[in-house]
């Protein structure tokens, strides 16, 4: 909840708010309706004189009008009905005309009675468009949108007002609620101590598979001491300070990881831990570059399998790498090349066959594009790398 200031401020808005929504009482295609009766108003000569015209050809008045001229055809239709009964219709017809005729000039009538000329009227016609435009504005383009917003002003006005009830409520909570939560932070703290010592072990093993022999890895984990810094430490994952530390070389002190690793190092070290947690991150791509500085021979096959490893279930890899055993392990190969091209550098992004990705990894090797000893060797190595994959 905001502060007692603020939650008055809000209550003061929203109460404002209600008021004018409500107090202006829109109903459903009010403002089309009044649209359409200030067009009316606006243009209320025309109208009237068209009405009086209507009006003078239905009953006539120096001339004979369409009603009595409908009756007078009934009258000589029927004085000759006698000779043919089919003209009986006829006469049937104009006297339902004569009749229709005579409604729609009552109606007519009744319309031009009502209907007068009244600025007054006019005037609030435009302020009453005017008030519900503004609404509008303010609170949404639609009938249903205002009555949204009114809605979910109302809830809050509703939450806001009851405020102290509510903080009241879960004050009286709030001792239960905190132990509860450092103890669950406590006992978090002990499972994540346990966890970062199998987690460390785990990571030099697979470092030392990477030509880290001599690296030293820990997670040092960090509770507060007192209970106010428990409370201020707290957040959704807990009160524990967690931090990576690294020693690449024998005799140097632990130091943080991300302060003291070179791109190598970091690259290795984020291929060792992927090992151990891709399977739980649900991390789809992964990005490794300069994973391949400082090794060479056995140890770029384990490099190269871990990164297979990190692939299976459905990531993807992306490796950029200048060691032919990386490079064999790879599903598709793509060749990155640089060419200048009217005084500028541009960067060029191949896919490449079967056959060029044989060349590449001869080139990578040291082998020229015709050595038959260089292409049996890359042939051998993605054998090894498709053997390792399970692919015949």
């Amino acid at each position: 909840y905001p502060s007692s200031d603020a939650r008055a401020r809000q209550i003061d808005m929203l109460s404002f708010q209600i008021k004018e929504i409500e107090s202006a009482k829109i109903k459903e295609n009010e403002e089309e309706d009044l649209i359409k009766e200030r067009a009316k108003m606006n243009n209320f000569q025309k109208f009237s004189f068209a009405l009086n015209s209507a009006l003078t050809l239905l009953n006539g008045e120096e001339s004979m009008g369409a009603i009595t001229m409908a009756q007078l055809a009934k009258k000589e239709i029927a004085s000759v009905a006698q000779f043919d009964s089919n003209l009986n219709e006829f006469a049937d017809r104009l006297e339902s005309t004569k009749i229709e005729l005579k409604d729609i000039a009552d109606a007519i009538s009744c319309e031009l009675e009502n209907s007068q000329f009244d600025p007054f009227i006019l005037e609030k016609t435009e302020k009453r468009i005017e008030e519900i435009r503004k609404i509008k504005k303010r609170f949404g383009g639609t009938l249903n949108e205002i009555e949204s917003f009114l809605s979910t002003a109302g809830a809050e006005l509703n939450r806001l007002e009851s405020a102290e009830e509510r903080i009241g409520e879960l004050n009286k909570k709030l001792p239960l609620a905190t132990a509860k939560v450092i103890k669950t932070a406590k006992e978090l703290n002990k499972q994540r101590k346990e966890s970062a010592k199998k987690f460390a072990l785990a990571v030099c093993d697979n470092l030392k598979d990477l030509g880290m022999e001599k690296a030293v890895f820990s997670a040092e984990i960090s509770f507060p001491a007192t209970y106010e810094e428990i409370l201020n430490s707290l957040n959704d994952k807990g009160a524990d300070s967690v931090k990576f530390m690294i020693s690449p070389n024998t005799g140097e002190p632990l130091k943080p990881l991300a302060k003291i690793a070179s791109g190598g190092e970091m690259s290795r070290f984020m291929l060792a831990l992927k090992n151990i947690t891709a399977e739980l991150e649900g991390i789809n791509t992964l990005v490794f570059d300069e994973i391949d500085t400082g090794i060479s021979g056995r140890q770029a096959k384990v490099v190269a399998s871990k990164l297979y490893n990190i692939s299976k279930g459905g990531r993807q890899v992306l490796a950029v790498t200048h060691l032919p055993q990386l490079a064999s392990m790879a599903d598709t190969h793509y060749l990155i090349s640089k060419e200048e091209k009217s005084g500028k550098t541009l960067t060029f992004v191949k896919e490449l066959s079967e056959t060029e990705s044989l060349k590449e990894i001869m080139r990578l090797s040291g082998s020229s594009d015709t050595s038959t000893a260089g292409l049996e060797s890359a042939k051998e190595m993605k054998a090894w790398a498709n053997g390792y994959k399970g692919i015949g």
